[in-house]
């Protein structure tokens, strides 16, 4: 069966006292989908965070709210180090140099263990611009620090986590269920089923439900 697959490659220069050490991650992941689960076919903008301060937190919802989306910019501890356009098949932009500074760490800071992710926006095939996202916009997220044991098969050796300054090749595989047998990672996990901030009218729902129910509880 041919794979739908995007592939980009991410030389990381990592800044030590002494030496520039050059790091390379091969991330390949089969496919991106709107909020129905549909495999996305347009430019969509894709971008890539890592988890600056290390809490293992990546930003949420109300986090984007406003977020201009921008190579560089930080939001809420975390750096995005990688923009570009995911078309179906490949992302416009393959490659970039980056030193521990461009992930938002101190240039005395290892670049190992930090976490990073995948958020895609469909309907955007840029960044938003000085109105940043707004409430409603729908975007995907997808995290693992685990190595999927179908993706290992295809020689994947790494999760996604910044691999030791130094290292030569790391290379990261990540399939959907609906191409690939059961034991890769779920359709869910590559649908983009999240929403920055709902729509102030979604919100006046919850906050009526929310009245209703404890005057019921008064009554």
């Amino acid at each position: 069966m041919k794979l739908n697959k995007a592939l980009f490659l991410l030389p990381l220069v990592a800044l030590s006292q002494h030496l520039v050490a050059s790091v390379t991650i091969s991330f390949e992941f089969e496919a991106l989908r709107d909020s129905s689960g549909i495999p996305l076919s347009g430019d969509t903008y894709t971008i890539l965070v890592a988890d600056s301060n290390k809490d293992s937190i990546f930003p949420s919802p109300s986090d984007l709210l406003g977020a201009q989306l921008n190579l560089g910019d930080d939001i809420a501890g975390n750096r995005i180090f990688y923009s570009g356009t995911f078309n179906g098949s490949i992302f416009d932009d393959t490659a970039a140099s980056l030193e521990a500074s461009d992930l938002g760490l101190s240039d005395n800071t290892e670049i190992d263990g930090t976490r990073w992710a995948v958020y895609w926006f469909p309907g955007l095939s840029s960044a938003p611009g000085a109105s940043g996202l707004q409430q409603g916009q729908n975007y995907g997220f997808f995290h693992s620090d685990q190595i999927d044991p179908t993706a290992q098969a295809f020689g994947a050796t790494a999760s996604m986590v910044m691999p030791p300054d130094g290292t030569q090749a790391q290379t990261i595989l990540y399939f959907d269920t609906e191409t690939e047998n059961t034991s890769a990672p779920s359709v869910q996990d590559f649908t983009a089923d999240l929403t920055v901030v709902p729509e102030p009218s979604t919100l006046l729902l919850v906050g009526l439900a929310s009245f209703a129910f404890l005057l019921r509880r008064r009554i």
